[in-house]
């Protein structure tokens, strides 16, 4: 499309624009079982296959659909191997979030990290502490847990009904759906140029 022939800037403004004139009353004010039908009917495999900012036409946002948005940068030492954007960028905007309204025992945050590149499709990724979040002393402290892309799976021991469901819907789209990668990220520089041999955490 038009859109991923703008350089990064122009793209984090269209981006920044809509995030500003969205409310999070708009979100909140959802009744949470219109966001479970939506999770439940909808398939998870056109989200994730879909390359875009954007989610797919007419898809509805059912999970960490609350949250708060901030545009960063991407800065480093480069005491480290990795290639590519890990070198450092400009043009990020980082999504801190959780799964539904927040209450008093537990919270599901996550982490999405997009990085917007020159007439090239964004490259991002996600770390989350657990499928079903945090308990335990103060849940809601986001930063409580460390986050990871290869987030910690249901233990299949004890899975109830919900477990299950959790599972086989996330496996629409993957059956490594605990995982995301960092390759992406290596491959390609700031300035556009291939990566011959990318490194990546």
């Amino acid at each position: 499309s038009q859109y991923q022939t703008l350089t990064a800037s122009e793209k984090t403004k269209i981006l920044w624009d809509n995030i500003e004139s969205s409310t999070i009353e708009s979100q909140i004010e959802v009744n949470p079982m219109t966001k479970l039908f939506g999770f439940l009917w909808n398939s998870f495999a056109p989200t994730f296959k879909y390359v875009s900012d954007e989610l797919p036409p007419d898809r509805p946002k059912t999970v960490h659909y609350i949250g708060a948005a901030a545009k960063a940068k991407f800065e480093t030492s480069n005491e480290h191997p990795f290639t590519g954007l890990f070198k450092g960028h400009r043009n990020l905007i980082v999504s801190l979030s959780n799964n539904g309204p927040v209450n008093a025992t537990t919270l599901s945050p996550g982490i999405a990290v997009k990085f917007l590149r020159d007439k090239l499709a964004s490259v991002n990724f996600v770390a989350l502490v657990s499928i079903l979040g945090q308990t335990g002393t103060n849940p809601q402290n986001f930063f409580l847990n460390e986050m990871s892309n290869h987030f910690r799976d249901v233990d299949s021991s004890a899975e109830t009904a919900i477990l299950t469901l959790l599972n086989s819907k996330f496996r629409e789209s993957s059956q490594l759906f605990t995982m995301v990668g960092l390759s992406s990220i290596s491959s390609i520089d700031s300035e556009g140029n291939s990566v011959k041999e990318p490194k990546f955490p």
